[in-house]
């Protein structure tokens, strides 16, 4: 959080959000980095297209599941 919030410094907190979406990855702070991080590149839609399933796929909350289909159908 520090790398991306207080140095801006996205790329290097990427590595740090990377371990932790190992871990859980439906993890809400570590969703919220990859949307603002991928989102900002275009060419990388991918890469949160498969973020965002892999959290769809481990959640077993029924809304959060059905946000988060919802979020990859759009």
């Amino acid at each position: 959080m520090v790398h991306w919030r207080m140095r801006s410094a996205p790329a290097e907190a990427e590595v740090y959000f990377g371990r932790l979406r190992k871990l859980d990855p439906a993890h809400p702070g570590m969703l919220s980095f990859y949307r603002e991080y991928l989102g900002e590149q275009q060419d990388q839609s991918g890469k949160l297209l498969t973020i965002l399933g892999d959290a769809q796929r481990s959640t077993t909350g029924g809304e959060q599941k059905i946000e988060l289909l919802l979020e990859v159908a759009r």
